[in-house]
């Protein structure tokens, strides 16, 4: 039987031929054991938290058979320990297999840096609602600043010349989620763009580059207990009396909050795909897959909104009954 996990995996695989450590079969039957075993869990009764130390175990042990890079990360939490002083931060630079998300996050920042140019603006912000949720993107230009973590990475992973830095801004996106009163900062975007251009706009979308910085460690455990609660509700979902759209507001949710948390160093693309399915499949959609050109992880990461994901929900992932 073609897996149902088969088809982002092989989109993965396409641009990055060595993901899995070269082992693409073994991975996705590991996939799937994982999956089935969490199936197994949940009918018994378990719990977000009991589900997700599985998952994280479960990516884990792959990542040690496969002989991955820095496989000791891969679901290792980055929730610092209380008696930790030093919080490690953690980014993922969108290059090589993730280059086509930094043109989609290019192409959106630059527009807005253009209008907020002619406005003669510093900062951009727009809320939206959706899902019950929400959301505010804000987008702010800024000099560079050495004691930001973000800005610190960005210079590392894109070095320039010193004699170009004081021409340089840093323009800075960030998703924050509405809970209880309060915006929560999930994920900030760092680029640049050169003021000292004839045509710096011009110049971003053909150069630039996104840093992503994920969400602060010490946020972590306070959206863990959200997501457990945006779980829950998904599995209480009733076929019988309400619709699938509703199942899929739930679900996409879910993904959306878990792909910013990143409560991981690694390994949480996965785990995100594995609670999807999980899902779906507890509620009898056994066919259900992932579309192929796309990367399920990072559509969510680089959405401006819930409701821009919730829209593009359906082309992300095919919800069936039907294997």
């Amino acid at each position: 039987m073609t897996s149902l996990y088969s088809s982002l995996s092989s989109e993965l695989v396409a641009i990055h031929p060595m993901m899995y450590g070269g082992r693409q079969d073994d991975y996705l039957e590991r996939s799937e054991v994982a999956i089935r075993e969490a199936s197994e869990m949940l009918r018994d009764g378990a719990c977000f938290s009991e589900i997700h130390g599985h998952f994280s175990i479960a990516r884990r042990n792959i990542a040690i058979r496969h002989k991955t890079r820095d496989e000791e990360q891969f679901g290792e939490s980055r929730i610092p320990g209380k008696r930790t002083k030093i919080v490690r931060q953690s980014c993922t630079p969108l290059d090589g297999p993730y280059e086509k998300y930094n043109s989609i996050c290019i192409a959106r920042m630059s527009d807005i840096v253009e209008g907020m140019r002619d406005r003669d603006e510093f900062i951009y912000r727009a809320k939206d609602k959706s899902l019950g949720r929400t959301c505010m993107y804000e987008v702010k230009m800024v000099k560079p600043d050495v004691r930001d973590d973000g800005m610190r990475q960005l210079s590392v992973e894109y070095p320039v010349k010193k004699s170009q830095d004081v021409q340089k801004s840093i323009v800075i996106g960030t998703i924050y989620l509405k809970k209880d009163g309060i915006y929560r900062e999930m994920t900030r975007y760092y680029t640049w763009i050169n003021d000292e251009l004839e045509d710096p706009v011009c110049e971003m979308r053909a150069h630039s580059k996104v840093l992503l910085l994920h969400h602060h460690p010490k946020m972590i455990r306070e959206t863990l207990d959200d997501l457990s609660g945006m779980f829950a509700h998904a599995i209480s979902w009733h076929k019988d009396s309400e619709s699938l759209d509703v199942l899929k507001d739930r679900v996409s949710l879910f993904r959306f909050t878990y792909a910013h948390c990143m409560p991981a160093f690694r390994g949480d693309g996965a785990i995100g795909d594995w609670f999807e399915l999980l899902i779906y499949r507890y509620h009898g959609f056994a066919g259900t897959y992932f579309q192929g050109g796309k990367l399920s992880n990072f559509e969510p990461m680089i959405s401006t909104s819930l409701s821009a994901y919730r829209e593009a929900y359906n082309d992300v992932i095919v919800v069936s009954e039907s294997i």
